[in-house]
Formats: C-alpha cells, structure tokens, sequence
C-alpha cells in the first residue's frame, strides 16, 4: 500500500498558505510573484545542495580542439548556475584511446589561458557569454560531461488556456520543506504592509522557519556524505592530469 506522504506546494497553495499566515491579507497577485521568486533563489543559491546536482552530456571533443574553441556551459537546459566543484568537467569515451577512458579537467582563470593554452586537463570560462574552452591537446574523441549546479524551475512560472491560469511546477526540493519558502514570503511581506497583529506573530515564524531550515540542512548534511564517503581523496594520478591512465598523462608544457 502506498504511503500519503506530504504533497508538494504549488504555487496556489503557497499563495493560500501565506495568506493564512497572514490573517487573510490578500496579497498583490503581483507581488507575491516577486517574493516568491526572491524565496526560491535564495534558498537555492545560498548552499550548495546536493539536489542541485546535474549533467549535461550533449558535448563533444577531439583532438582537432584548440583553446580557443567554444564549447556552451550546459547547452541542453539552459538552467546552469555555477559549477559543481572544482573537477566540473569530465571527458569520456568507452574503451578510451591510448588507454584513457577519461580525463578530468580543473578550471583555471580566464585571464591565465594563453599561460594554460597547451595543458592537458585544464579548462577556462568566459561567463558573460556562457562559453567553455578546453586547453590541451586531445588524445581522441570524447564525450564532454558538465557537473553543475542547475537552478530549478520558477514556481511562480504560468502557462494560460482558454482563459484558466495553471501554474505546473513546484519545487525541486522534498514537499516536506516547501513551507519555508512561505515562511520567508510571509516575513518579506510584513516589511512591505503590515498591522500589529502580523507583526507580532513574525517571531513565531521565524522559529517556525528556523526548524524547516535545519531539517533542510541536516537532510542535506546526511546525503552529502552517503554520496563522497567512499571517495579516496589521496588517489594518485602519476604527476599528470586525473586520467583513466594509472600512471597518469602527459602534462604540456606551460607557455
């Protein structure tokens, strides 16, 4: 038998539920948008949450790359926010050509890239234009792994039919947490227009978001570890870039 877990909020039950919050204070349509979008974003972007998480492979390389050569950072959802960590970018192939099923790329600066031009398993970012360039020379033909950090699809976003407003998406986290993102709309929202009431009750809500945040955080704590326990952090790659090669590649020459 299938368990009734808590259902996630869409935008009209967070919208209902503020309001509830808020003694029936039928906030702008408009405004509570805003709020809500502000929510979503800070929550998503002030840690690094595992569930953030995601891959594009819709890349590809070969030995004829240069370092000039744009590649787009996450092309296939355009939902990129920043990388995932420091070994963002992965190129694979099955079997792997002179024995490298892989090669692990380390972002160096924009402005050091004609220093890093010839260095096999570094890359460079221009962010303003949403490009990645690949330094090196390429032993073969691979597939472009991106680990990053996406932002999840707005809350607030609408879609309209035959004159009927439907709002598809909730957020991406467990429903369990989604009450935060009232919380912090209904304390927002005093600070725009608020009676002696409401404004009282903002210290129960802020204690009531306070322990939504530490589940969250202690949820994410738990499966952060489950996924980097077995990693061994002191494996040696021979000197050269991570690659599939145990006595590791070739590094190029600085120049």
């Amino acid at each position: 038998m299938a368990v009734n877990v808590i259902q996630p909020f869409t935008r009209t039950a967070l919208y209902n539920f503020v309001n509830s919050l808020l003694f029936n204070a039928n906030m702008d349509s408009t405004l509570f948008d805003h709020f809500l979008d502000d929510a979503q974003a800070y929550f998503e972007e002030v840690r690094e949450w595992r569930v953030l998480r995601a891959v594009d492979a819709s890349l590809s390389v070969g030995p004829g790359n240069s370092f000039t050569t744009p590649f787009t950072i996450a092309p296939t959802n355009g939902d990129f926010r920043s990388w995932a960590n420091e070994n963002a970018i992965v190129l694979t192939q099955s079997g792997g050509t002179n024995n490298i099923p892989f090669i692990v790329l380390e972002e160096v600066p924009y402005e050091m890239r004609y220093v890093y031009q010839n260095v096999m398993g570094k890359f460079y970012c221009d962010y303003a234009n949403g490009n990645f360039y690949i330094c090196g020379t390429i032993p073969g033909s691979y597939t472009i792994q991106q680990f990053y950090l996406k932002q999840m699809a707005a809350i607030s976003y609408n879609t309209a039919s035959g004159g009927t407003v439907s709002y598809p998406n909730t957020w991406g986290f467990p429903a369990r947490f989604h009450s935060i993102i009232g919380y912090a709309i209904a304390l927002k929202y005093k600070g725009v227009d608020y009676d002696i009431i409401n404004l009282q009750n903002a210290s129960n809500m802020e204690k009531e978001m306070g322990k939504v945040w530490e589940a969250m955080t202690y949820w994410d704590d738990k499966v952060q570890r489950m996924a980097t326990q077995n990693v061994d952090p002191f494996a040696t790659t021979g000197g050269g870039p991570w690659t599939g090669n145990s006595a590791g590649g070739t590094i190029g020459s600085i120049s």
